[in-house]
């Protein structure tokens, strides 16, 4: 099946997945917030590119860019998460005693 570009419209979830897994990196530094943003941008791009694939879309270069950037944001979120963890912890038991 041949696909006109120009008839055939951009898919919603492909563009809303590449931003709320931008949106999701840039807030690494709330650490399982932005992981769990990546994650929501993640699905909703998996989904996107589906639809794209049912229903010849346009869209699909975003929904790869929308997974790649989704799984980058949980795994920065998750490894800024730890770190903190690790950082702080000592501190605290430091001042608790």
């Amino acid at each position: 099946m041949t696909v006109n570009p120009s008839t055939t419209k951009l898919n919603g979830l492909a563009l809303a997945g590449l931003i709320v897994s931008i949106v999701g990196l840039v807030l690494f530094f709330t650490g399982w917030l932005g992981a769990v943003i990546g994650l929501v941008g993640l699905i909703l791009s998996i989904i996107g590119r589906r639809q794209v694939a049912q229903r010849g879309d346009r869209g699909r270069g975003l929904t790869t860019a929308g997974i790649i950037i989704g799984i980058a944001a949980i795994l920065v979120g998750i490894l800024y998460t730890v770190v903190l963890v690790a950082v702080l912890l000592p501190q605290v038991q430091q001042l608790q005693q």
